[in-house]
């Protein structure tokens, strides 16, 4: 867990599952931008 919070410090309340979806989303705009 402390590997965890040292790769995401800015979200403490975030669940893992939460995070990588907000990431997915994050990475899918990205590809779809021009």
């Amino acid at each position: 867990m402390q590997a965890a919070e040292k790769i995401k410090p800015c979200f403490p309340l975030f669940r893992d599952d939460d995070y990588k979806g907000m990431i997915a989303r994050k990475r899918e705009k990205f590809e779809e931008a021009p």
